[in-house]
């Protein structure tokens, strides 16, 4: 692989993510109103509103507050929570491992489901498990996850009594109960990826299916699972690899709700608190945290797709 390729795309990724902190900061400088006076309430004191309004330095000019913030995320200076004056850094940080995890195990469970009932479509087009597959992946489609979360909780959290209802526990305290409170918003978060990633194996199969090598391969009598597994799988993960690496990513984002649902206490569950309570600087370090992540994540699957097809990397 070529290296300006990486470096192009690192480019891009530090692009990426300097858009969405500029976003975030242009938005929050919209909203009607003092942000100050939002923050600390209307009848709070002048001196209060003031007070705040120096600390996120807002009495200075706007282009000042842009690149003096912009300044302290690139040391790694998030800045200071108005509700608990902790460190956002650090609130993020003990947050962090929550979503990570979970979008871990969706992602996992997502392939779980997906990889067998789209291998199984592709090889058996238009047969009963192919209508099966299509089908459980266009419910999948439609159901959205918040929802799905809720029947599932009060299937196997309120009735059967399987999963518990709400709340964490740390993987230090209890490997099993930490597992046990994450696999049920998991699979909430995951079925909706199992969906689409079912749709897009079947699609890159059945277009290797047809093509000439294996048809080369089967007339010389190679064995079928070996063309299936060593030839046609290998490059039909090709695509599959960038929208895994895609709804990945998503996961971050999607986890807020199922995080608020299922009472994990994740970032997301931090940025909506933080949103509620005009906490502004929580709400900006953790936006930009999740941009890193997801530019990350996706440059990751840029040079894994790069590695695998060497051809992308020549031609970008």
């Amino acid at each position: 692989m070529r290296v300006h390729y990486v470096i192009r795309r690192l480019a891009a990724s530090c692009l990426t993510v300097l858009i969405v902190a500029t976003i975030v900061f242009i938005i929050l400088r919209l909203i009607p109103g003092d942000p100050a006076q939002l923050i600390v309430g209307i009848e709070a004191p002048v001196e209060r509103v003031q007070e705040v309004r120096v600390l996120l330095k807002l009495d200075r000019p706007l282009a000042f507050q842009y690149l003096s913030w912009l300044g302290e995320i690139c040391q790694g200076d998030f800045g200071i929570s108005l509700r608990s004056q902790e460190p956002v850094l650090s609130m993020l940080f003990r947050r962090i491992h929550v979503t990570f995890w979970l979008a871990a195990f969706a992602m996992l469970i997502a392939m779980l489901i997906a990889f067998p009932l789209g291998l199984a479509a592709a090889l058996r087009p238009w047969s009963w498990v192919d209508l099966f597959s299509l089908t459980t992946a266009q419910v999948g489609l439609a159901v959205p996850s918040f929802w799905l979360g809720i029947l599932l909780m009060l299937l196997f959290s309120v009735h059967l009594k399987w999963f518990p209802l709400l709340g964490y526990i740390e993987f230090s305290k209890s490997p099993a109960e930490w597992l046990h409170h994450l696999l049920l918003p998991a699979f909430a978060l995951g079925l909706i990826r199992a969906a689409v990633l079912t749709r897009m194996i079947r699609i890159a199969m059945l277009d290797e299916l047809h093509k000439e090598y294996v048809i080369v391969a089967r007339a010389k009598g190679i064995n079928e699972w070996r063309v299936i597994l060593h030839h046609v799988l290998r490059n039909a993960l090709l695509p599959v690899i960038t929208i895994a690496g895609l709804q990945l990513g998503e996961l971050f984002g999607g986890a807020i709700i199922i995080e608020q649902i299922f009472g994990l206490p994740g970032i997301g569950r931090l940025l909506l608190n933080a949103i509620s309570g005009r906490d502004f600087p929580v709400v900006q370090g953790g936006v930009v945290l999740l941009a890193i992540m997801f530019t990350g994540l996706n440059l990751l699957i840029d040079v894994m797709y790069g590695a695998l097809n060497p051809k992308v990397s020549l031609q970008s």
